[in-house]
């Protein structure tokens, strides 16, 4: 079973998403899935592959194109595949952006990252050539929050017939 907890920190803007959390009175390591910056919450899971790690949705802020602003192909089609990374040695993952009218895109990953965080750069590739980047600014539901929808959509459809 899967579990995600939330402790309160004055120092909660020092943790990355994706980054270990040492909580006193536990033995292991859990991992910042979450953080609330209006109320200094911290969420954790307890391993490094849980779930609420794992997104493959962002918006980015309006992009810095490098060749030409937009590409011609997003912009006659609203749409575009490309490859996608965040960290510098991270492996390129195939995506499809969706340009919205105030220049952000939607990016919608082949399969789901780990440790997305927004105020990181999205930089988006063809081939070698580097298209450009923008600020990720917003996040897709987490995997673990897409799991806890479909078992609710479970529960929903248990019908109980009335005792005759």
């Amino acid at each position: 079973m899967f579990h995600v907890c939330c402790f309160s920190c004055i120092g909660w803007f020092l943790y990355t998403l994706g980054q270990g959390a040492r909580i006193g009175g536990l033995r292991d390591a859990w991992f910042v899935v979450d953080k609330n910056v209006a109320t200094g919450d911290v969420f954790v899971a307890p391993s490094t592959d849980h779930p609420a790690l794992y997104r493959d949705l962002l918006r980015t802020n309006r992009v810095h194109w490098i060749a030409e602003e937009p590409p011609a192909e997003l912009v006659r089609d609203k749409m575009m595949t490309c490859n996608f990374r965040f960290l510098h040695q991270m492996a390129l993952v195939p995506c499809t952006l969706t340009l919205n009218q105030d220049g952000t895109v939607w990016v919608t990953l082949a399969k789901p990252v780990r440790a997305l965080t927004p105020g990181q750069f999205a930089v988006f590739y063809k081939g070698e050539e580097c298209l450009g980047s923008g600020k990720i600014v917003r996040l897709g539901p987490s995997l673990y929050t897409l799991q806890q929808g479909k078992n609710r959509e479970k529960t929903d459809d248990v019908r109980v017939e009335p005792a005759t």
